[in-house]
């Protein structure tokens, strides 16, 4: 790997973002796809949370990338053709060598129920309902974290909150210093079906999130919600579908 230049990454926690550095590499190999002349961005070990390394399905968005965990299957298919586009060559995308390229969006047929997103740099930052059909709140999707989170002002407005001295979230930027518990919310979506009651969701600060959005982001998407459904992801036209079956989950 070569060394390409100097670099940070923040997320959870409250010791500051971590000295990272962006890379070369000749040659990636995921599955039966090889991506060649690839950046990658190498985290300092000591704030590294266990992982060889992490891959964010937007390096996939020139396909419609399907997340299935209760299969445990990850897959790709070529995206709707819209009408009178040209056709961009497929690879690997980056953050550092991606051309911002803008277009109408296209929701095709048969993804009329999907939901909309919004991208910030790599976040997808999802409309979501909370214990209201009236409005909708931000929240990232982020398979990255453990659990489902709120933010502790959001979370205020909407049921109980206690402080939580038992739970400890870390992140790359440390361990959070101040943890709460909230009581039941409902969470649904404004254009699918699905709504899932989520017990005791873990509540704390965060700005910085919204900070580096550059919006308020009430909420996230974690691990203990997504691995329930089989996800889709259009990247180009900023839709996102969430499929649960409870006949399907292992």
């Amino acid at each position: 790997m070569r060394h390409i230049a100097d670099t940070r990454l923040a997320g959870f926690g409250d010791e500051g973002a971590a000295k990272a550095y962006v890379g070369y590499v000749d040659s990636i190999q995921i599955g039966g796809l090889e991506f060649r002349g690839c950046l990658v961005e190498v985290l300092d070990q000591k704030r590294s949370l266990g992982e060889d390394g992490l891959i964010g399905p937007d390096a996939f968005q020139d396909f419609l990338v399907d997340i299935n965990f209760p299969d445990q299957k990850l897959s790709l298919s070529p995206l709707p053709k819209t009408v009178g586009a040209a056709e961009p060559p497929l690879g690997l995308r980056s953050e550092e060598n991606d051309p911002v390229q803008l277009h109408d969006r296209y929701i095709a047929p048969e993804m009329q129920t999907y939901e909309r997103f919004y991208r910030f740099d790599h976040d997808i930052l999802v409309p979501t309902l909370v214990n209201t059909t009236a409005n909708s709140r931000l929240f990232l999707m982020d398979t990255g974290s453990e659990s489902m989170l709120l933010s502790v002002d959001f979370a205020r407005q909407v049921t109980r909150v206690h402080h939580d001295d038992m739970t400890t979230v870390s992140g790359v930027s440390g361990t959070v210093k101040n943890v709460y518990i909230a009581d039941g919310v409902d969470i649904a979506f404004p254009y699918s079906r699905l709504k899932i009651p989520v017990n005791n969701v873990t509540a704390l600060d965060l700005s910085g999130i919204s900070n580096g959005a550059g919006t308020d982001v009430s909420g996230v998407l974690g691990f203990t919600f997504l691995w329930l459904l089989d996800i889709k992801i259009d990247y180009r036209d900023g839709l996102v579908n969430f499929s649960f079956d409870p006949h399907r989950m292992h």
